[in-house]
């Protein structure tokens, strides 16, 4: 599992659909939480009407000449160094969910281009944060220097970024306007991407560069209305943002509070908005996105290290702890969502994973939401030949930075792991078990790329995700990323994952070797699609749910969980115990037999014999020759009621581990002497008893249809 958080408020912007690129845009690095691409919700949600937001080109005042760039707001402020009448730096702290995350300074500073006067903005940022996962902290450092060149209008002519993340990788982006569009060419550590966004005219690059000389020659005022248009690099296209001026009111300033106008400004696609305060001088003041805010400070106030670096969990306990979970083929979750006063309600998308049925709730109290989730595999017979060739797989198959798919090193990995095998299906799976073997680790940085990931072998569900997709598309399968929550048994986490094509969409899970997905996930979004919006749902999201599973359905077993008596029953008289969460059953015991069962503890068989203990675990992965290593010394292969895994005998003591529906079944023998048994004997007594009466644990249950 794993969660990426860009840096700051600006960044959260860029993920809520634009590509924000001054103050608010170049301080991001990294991905958003669930390992976002996010656009927000319905996309195409129409703009307001034209006299309600008239085009910028309608409204906007003549462009100011060169000495009437932003100037210093406040002279007396050591933090404000100004070089020259008309080049000012500034300073801002940045804050996520109250902690802080970082510093930002922004220097502004007169420049020509083509002979016409511009302004170059240069933006320097600093951030820590540690992600917490179950037991285990990563702490990211990010460390980013960036570089617009912007029309006195706002339009943005270049933008160039270099980012290092916790000193062990440097990334590089630039964008350049060509009279005809934009070229944008990205390097992550030695992985390249580049777009063409054909365009008639220049985006802008904030609402900030759009508003700052109008605002500073007072001709914006309350009720004013404009339209920043953002480019949308994944969809190859211009979004117009509505801004509007809200009211006159106090922003933070470096000496303290400071006269503003404060600007709403709403994404088209997700309806998710933020606010802007602007100061006399039209310099930003503050910026407030959910949970997300940069203030502008004194520069000592930035630059002072919290004591701790800002951190955050992207787990959560189950309720109740499923180990079973992984064979699920459908299951009901309630979601619960605390208020936020800051962030709206997540529209969770419909997917072949989950979907939302009901929700509810207020703002004050909370909302639920009652979400489906169903395993998801391709229907039987269903298969296709690779390489894919087909142009509607065209997005499905795309190299990129993060997933080089067309790199010889990646497509080398790819034969090896896929071999002579045609079929999709089947080379999926060889990619599956190939990736599997990663080393389970969090990467160096924020997140690896394909390239990176096959160098060090290994990294968490990101990475498994990152390669699964890149070797599949390296092999002619269509496949996506996935983001969002998975349960893995006592635990929800944020994790990433995939979908590919083999004659049909299906679902794989790298991480755990899953191909063919149980009901056990709900979906964000696609990670690299225009059209998604998991950095959306994300942002609203997260450190906020809490999971509780209502109903479990695994062939004919259908479970309702209404409270912890409904987890475990034991009824003697019809000598049958059932223990719900982990999927054991007993059946018809011999008389003399005490059986128990425990949500914590498993099931445990008191008989004349001896003792037999059973515990289950969710295999995650650890199937086959794999679980050889959960019995001690090794074992050697052997069955259980028909179920094949590995155990190993001493004395009157059996140590098995079998793998049964997605899970390890651990069972423990400790036989009793009885009528001058030997050990051995003794034992095999006990083994056969134990397999007659837990036989139904290990029932197969049929794929879901």
């Amino acid at each position: 599992m794993k969660q990426r958080r860009r840096s700051g408020v600006g960044a959260a912007l860029a993920v809520l659909g634009g590509v924000f690129l001054g103050l608010a845009g170049l301080v991001g690095c990294g991905r958003d939480d669930a390992d976002d691409a996010g656009r927000g919700a319905p996309a195409g949600t129409p703009p307001p009407p034209a006299a309600a937001a008239p085009a910028v080109a309608d409204r906007a005042p003549t462009p100011a000449p060169t000495d009437a760039a932003p100037r210093a707001p406040d002279a007396t402020a050591s933090s404000e160094a100004t070089t020259t009448d008309a080049t000012s730096a500034r300073w801002y702290e940045q804050r996520e969910s109250g902690q802080k995350l970082g510093w930002i300074r922004v220097v502004w500073a007169p420049s020509t281009r083509d002979g016409a006067p511009t302004i170059r903005d240069t933006t320097t940022s600093s951030t820590r944060q540690v992600r917490q996962m179950m037991d285990t902290e990563d702490e990211f450092g990010v460390e980013s220097t960036a570089e617009v060149e912007r029309g006195l209008d706002g339009t943005l002519w270049v933008h160039r970024t270099v980012t290092v993340e916790n000193g062990a990788r440097t990334s590089v982006s630039e964008l350049r306007w060509t009279g005809t569009g934009y070229v944008v060419e990205t390097r992550i550590g030695n992985s390249p991407e580049r777009h063409v966004v054909a365009l008639d005219r220049p985006v802008h690059v904030d609402p900030e560069a759009l508003l700052s000389a109008a605002i500073a020659a007072g001709k914006v005022k309350v009720g004013d209305r404009f339209v920043c248009r953002q480019l949308d690099v994944r969809a190859k296209k211009a979004v117009e943002w509505p801004v509007e001026i809200l009211s006159s009111e106090p922003g933070p300033g470096p000496a303290g509070d400071v006269p503003c106008l404060k600007a709403k400004v709403t994404d088209p696609d997700s309806g998710t908005e933020s606010f802007w305060w602007f100061d006399a001088e039209g310099v930003v003041a503050k910026v407030k996105s959910l949970g997300s805010e940069i203030l502008r400070v004194a520069e000592g106030t930035a630059r002072k290290r919290p004591a701790r670096p800002y951190s955050f969990q992207i787990t959560t306990p189950s309720t109740p702890p499923l180990e079973r979970m992984f064979s699920a083929q459908r299951a009901l979750v309630d979601v619960h969502l605390r208020p936020d006063p800051d962030r709206p309600l997540p529209e969770f998308p419909a997917s072949p994973w989950s979907r939302v049925t009901s929700v509810e709730g207020d703002a004050k109290k909370g909302f639920v939401a009652h979400v489906e989730l169903t395993a998801y595999d391709a229907p039987p017979g269903v298969r296709a030949t690779r390489p894919v060739t087909d142009p509607a797989f065209a997005a499905d198959l795309e190299s990129t930075a993060l997933m080089p798919c067309d790199h010889v090193d990646v497509r080398r990995a790819a034969e090896r792991a896929v071999g002579d095998e045609t079929d999709a299906r089947a080379a999926a799976e060889r990619i599956a078990t190939f990736v599997y073997r990663l080393r389970k680790q969090s990467a160096d940085v924020g997140e690896a790329t394909a390239l990176e990931i096959l160098k060090t072998m290994r990294g968490d569900c990101s990475e498994h995700a990152t390669l699964f997709v890149a070797l599949c598309r390296a092999a002619g399968i269509p496949a996506r990323k996935c983001s969002g929550y998975v349960c893995v048994g006592e635990q929800w986490g944020a994790h990433a994952w995939a979908e590919i094509w083999v004659g049909a969409w299906m679902g794989v899970d790298p991480t755990t070797a899953d191909v063919g997905t149980a009901a056990r996930y709900v979906f964000f979004g696609y990670d690299d699609r225009a059209e998604a919006k998991a950095g959306v749902v994300s942002a609203r999201a997260r450190g906020r749910m809490r999971f509780v599973t209502t109903r479990l359905e695994e062939g004919d077993d259908r479970v309702d969980f209404r409270g912890p008596e409904t987890w475990v029953e034991v009824d003697d008289a019809a000598r049958r115990a059932r223990h719900h969460l982990l999927g054991i059953e007993a059946r018809g015991w011999p008389d003399g037999w005490r059986v128990t069962m425990s949500p914590e503890g498993g099931c445990h068989l008191a008989t004349p014999r001896g003792t037999i203990h059973v515990r289950v675990m969710a295999d995650q992965g650890i199937r086959g020759p794999r679980i050889r290593g959960m019995v001690p010394r090794g074992g050697s292969p052997t069955t259980f009621a028909g179920a094949e895994g590995y155990g190993a005998d001493e004395g009157r003591t059996a140590h098995i581990c079998v793998g049964s529906r997605r899970r390890v079944v651990t069972i423990l023998l400790n036989a009793d002497a009885a009528g001058g048994a030997d050990d051995g004997e003794a034992l095999a007594a006990l083994r056969a008893d134990a397999e007659r009466v837990l036989a139904p644990t290990f029932t197969p249950v049929p794929k879901a249809p």
